[in-house]
């Protein structure tokens, strides 16, 4: 029988080194196999993950309720810092920092100039490009051009000012017809009530059991005193003061918060 060279060849390879050395040379191409089919698994599975959080990523916009839902477009919203600010009763003391509490109480001309200075930043002045980037179109200003926009909070405070003027009509006149100041009140109640429902504040809210002539108290007391985290109210008023139509008094006495 004819032997090939390449047989040969084989036969004096394997002649030449020792079973130890066959083994560990057995062992090293084991060893570079699982390495390449670790890497074949590695990359299908990499793959896999990539698909994976494509979709849920996609998803994650879609499905109600998600941590990752898109945030709407506000031109304000790079303003947007936290901070964590302690809570007065509001019962018309001095806070613990100072301040003189003037949003509250019987009705008088410094708590109406405190929230008419709320009110100045209500309305605004966004360019162009930033009218293009609303979920809703805005309608354009013909005086120095530009579009007209105003930050919800705004609305919000009127309607809180409208039902503080509202348990009071012995000091305020309302000129609107029985039936349109009903709708009025009916809207800014849902309003409002939408608006905490939406930032659904998670502050833990605390109870004391307070003594009464050395006696427990039986009902515990809410601790409304507490810190919350809130953003930065300033950054976001200033914005909107900088911004406020009322600066041109060409546009000033055509504004009205409904």
């Amino acid at each position: 029988m004819a032997i090939h060279d390449d047989d040969m060849e084989t036969k004096g390879f394997l002649n030449s080194i020792s079973l130890d050395e066959l083994q560990e040379l057995r062992k090293g191409m084991q060893q570079r196999q699982r390495s390449t089919t670790c890497r074949v698994i590695r990359l299908v599975l990499g793959a896999l993950l990539a698909v994976t959080v494509f979709f849920l990523g996609r998803l994650s916009v879609l499905v109600p309720g998600s941590k990752a839902v898109r945030d709407v477009y506000s031109p304000a919203a790079d303003l947007v810092e936290y901070q964590l600010v302690r809570f007065d009763k509001g019962y018309g003391k001095n806070t613990s920092d100072g301040r003189r509490i003037v949003y509250g109480g019987r009705a008088n001309e410094q708590i109406d100039a405190a929230w008419d200075d709320l009110y100045f930043g209500a309305y605004v002045r966004i360019t162009d490009e930033e009218a293009r980037q609303l979920d809703e179109p805005t309608a354009p200003l013909h005086v120095g051009g530009g579009h007209i926009m105003s930050l919800d909070v705004y609305h919000q405070l009127h309607c809180l000012n409208f039902l503080r003027m509202a348990l009071q009509p012995d000091y305020y006149e309302f000129h609107q017809p029985a039936d349109d100041f009903e709708k009025h009140l009916a809207h800014c109640v849902n309003d409002l009530r939408q608006a905490l429902q939406c930032a659904a504040d998670i502050t833990p809210l605390t109870f004391t059991r307070t003594t009464l002539n050395g006696r427990v108290a039986y009902d515990p007391s809410p601790h409304f005193e507490m810190r919350r985290t809130c953003r930065n109210w300033d950054k976001i008023n200033n914005w909107a003061r900088e911004r406020s139509l009322m600066n041109d008094p060409n546009l000033a006495n055509d504004l009205l918060i409904v």
